[in-house]
């Protein structure tokens, strides 16, 4: 046979009111110490960090990416003779020695001159 227990609501209103109380502490707690962490470095993988000892000398680097070339200065070169210049076609992607021609100044007077 079942025997009824006593019902104590003030003390069932009090543990309530312990937990509210207890869990809202708890989660000011924790949003105060989130609030005080410092951002964490960006992760990498390793098979993409180049990982070796340091060494003197030149460190030379590929890099490849996308976008445009673009000169970091500007040199303007004066002719002294009149003339045209021709563009020689240069494909995207193809890759260009040291010494290359881009551009080539002609005069067809001049040329012809230097015949004669």
């Amino acid at each position: 046979m079942d025997v009824a227990r006593p019902i104590d609501r003030r003390k069932r209103r009090l543990r309530r009111v312990v937990y509210i109380v207890a869990g809202t502490l708890a989660l000011a707690l924790v949003t105060v110490g989130l609030s005080r962490l410092k951002p964490a470095p960006p992760s990498v993988e390793r098979s993409t960090v180049w990982m070796d000892t340091v060494k003197r000398g030149a460190m030379d680097i590929q890099v490849r990416g996308l976008g445009r070339l673009v000169p970091e200065t500007t040199l303007w070169i004066a002719a002294t003779t009149d003339g045209r210049v021709v563009g020689r076609p240069i494909l995207p992607g193809t890759a260009v020695p040291p010494q290359t021609v881009f551009l080539v100044h002609s005069n067809a007077q001049l040329q012809q001159d230097t015949l004669d």
